[in-house]
């Protein structure tokens, strides 16, 4: 199993306050009312993925252009693919607004 060891750079580094951490990350639910319970999910699952590997993305823009007689725009869109999930997978939230892109292959006709 790796686990993961942070150190600073500098002697002089100002420390980050430690975090708050589950006693028990095999617990999966504790709290007595919902709103406890949804606290703990969340500690519990950024404590599991702060230990999981980076989570390498591809950007990219894809742009589309139609050839002919008519004037058109070209399309595009830009978004990113995931390569490989890392902590990602343990706190799928974490994307935010980012747009998944399908995999795309260019052609021409």
């Amino acid at each position: 199993m790796y686990i993961r060891a942070y150190k600073t750079s500098s002697k002089n580094a100002q420390e980050a306050h430690e975090a708050i951490r589950p006693t028990d990350a095999g617990r999966e639910s504790a709290g007595f009312n919902e709103e406890q319970k949804r606290l703990y999910r969340l500690i519990r699952e950024r404590t599991i993925a702060s230990q999981m590997s980076d989570a390498r993305l591809l950007r990219a823009k894809v742009i589309a252009s139609i050839q002919g007689d008519y004037k058109f725009p070209n399309f595009s869109a830009t978004g990113s693919r995931v390569v490989f999930a890392g902590w990602l997978a343990c706190d799928t939230r974490a994307r935010g607004e980012d747009i998944e892109l399908p995999k795309v292959v260019k052609t021409s006709l």
